[in-house]
């Protein structure tokens, strides 16, 4: 056994040695004790797939990127696929195939191809050829797999997703609703208006609950097919317009209404004038790619009415898509459905900058739209949340709601985890740190 001090000269030789054999060299990069993450990592347990560093659910659809210098392959669609074990452990698989094959047939010789798009187009469709194509790249939600005439499917039909095609895996799921007055009470009708954004994942949904024109709610209570409460909410009291809560294992048959859109949510107030509103719970492909939002509202007393507008801007060019769903707005008695004219405005300080005429069915008052081609200005005040969507009714008792868009709203945290090795120029201090950003309704940024 060597003596202390022998042994302290051995080491001393001995790393005198590995330093001069330049093995040293790899402590000039020490491991960071946190690194971030490149790319958010699924939760635990989670089924999906792994592709490009992404993690993807379980019935998700993307375009490739292979990074510089081919990027997004816009002609190829891969689809996470959910696959059953023979132990009944569900987990992903990912599945590319060219879409190329259906893009229609041209009869024009000088067919352009737009950026960001597959297939050509005439020059003279061009303008519809946009926008029909970043509609489909916005708002298109490919959930049904292998089925050929669902890439054509009206991205205005809420039937992209059905409880038979997804049974019980753990894929995420969005869920809307739009709450109104109630009308088919003997107390008056609110003018309150709500709007509830659903997230599902497994057997847990959280919600983040927007309101207008109504106290804030002291109950929230979400109904089964048969109006019975199958879960209720206290509110707890602040001065926040934004309620956030969770509701944990849900039972099956309570999973099953949810994904046939057979179940209602209703918000009730306690304080002054007791006040309820109410709304069904859907799903909608437009939730997919939602940036900005709006909730609509009437100026009459007891309205019962209201509407909400999801809207996002194409990648490519400084077009807005929006989605409007309405609830009120049309009072039609008759079984047989009508047409409806409506105006939709889009306005800065009272003036109108857009305006677009169109006709709906009342018994389906869903109506989608493109405005084109936002100038700079435009662009700013959206950025803003300076401007404001009104929509109209016209003819005879004409009637209107309105709203600010804002950027999307949700309980969700925007978050960063920082280090020194992803500064603009990194560094080796192994510094790191965290921050919390919000995001308010005129576009200023807090952070923490």
């Amino acid at each position: 056994m060597l003596a202390p001090r022998a042994l302290r000269s051995w080491l001393c030789a001995l790393s005198c040695w590995w330093l001069h054999t330049g093995t040293a060299s790899r402590l000039k990069t020490p491991a960071l004790p946190i690194q971030s993450e490149r790319e958010p990592l699924p939760s635990k347990g989670l089924a999906g797939c792994s592709f490009g560093g992404r993690f993807y659910s379980l019935e998700d659809t993307w375009h490739p990127d292979l990074g510089e210098p081919f990027g997004v392959m816009h002609c190829v669609q891969c689809h996470c696929e959910p696959q059953k074990s023979r132990r009944g452990k569900v987990s992903g698989k990912v599945n590319c195939r060219n879409i190329k094959q259906n893009c229609p047939n041209l009869e024009c010789d000088d067919s352009v191809l737009l950026p960001g798009h597959c297939c050509r187009t005439c020059p003279k469709d061009s303008n519809d050829k946009k926008q029909t194509d970043s509609m489909l790249d916005s708002f298109e939600y490919f959930h049904e797999k292998g089925k050929e005439d669902d890439l054509h499917k009206s991205y205005n039909d809420r039937s992209y997703l059905s409880s038979e095609d997804t049974g019980f895996v753990e894929s995420r799921t969005d869920f809307v609703a739009l709450l109104t007055g109630v009308t088919d009470s003997w107390l008056p009708s609110s003018s309150g208006v709500a709007r509830v954004r659903f997230s599902l994942t497994r057997t847990t949904l959280t919600f983040s609950v927007t309101y207008q024109r109504i106290g804030r709610p002291s109950k929230i209570a979400i109904l089964d097919s048969d109006g019975t409460p199958a879960f209720e909410y206290k509110v707890p009291k602040g001065q926040a317009d934004m309620i956030c809560g969770v509701w944990k294992n849900l039972a099956k048959s309570v999973l099953r209404q949810l994904q046939s859109e057979q179940m209602r949510i209703s918000m009730t107030t306690s304080t002054g004038r007791r006040e309820e509103v109410e709304g069904k719970i859907i799903k909608h492909r437009a939730l997919f790619a939602e940036t900005f939002s709006s909730i609509l509202t009437s100026e009459e007393e007891n309205a019962g009415m209201g509407g909400i507008a999801m809207l996002t801007l194409s990648d490519s060019e400084n077009n807005l898509h929006f989605i409007l769903i309405l609830q009120g707005l049309i009072r039609h008695k008759d079984k047989e459905p009508v047409l409806v004219p409506i105006r939709v405005q889009l306005m800065y300080r009272q003036h109108v900058l857009r305006e677009i005429r169109a006709n709906i069915t009342s018994n389906d008052p869903d109506f989608a739209e493109v405005l084109t081609d936002l100038n700079s200005r435009e662009l700013f005040w959206l950025s803003r949340g300076q401007l404001e969507m009104a929509v109209a009714t016209e003819g005879q008792d004409p009637r209107q709601i309105s709203g600010f868009i804002t950027g999307r709203k949700s309980c969700d945290a925007i978050q960063s985890v920082m280090s020194s090795g992803d500064a603009l120029i990194p560094g080796k201090t192994g510094g790191v740190g965290s921050a919390i950003f919000n995001l308010h309704d005129n576009g200023t940024l807090d952070y923490q």
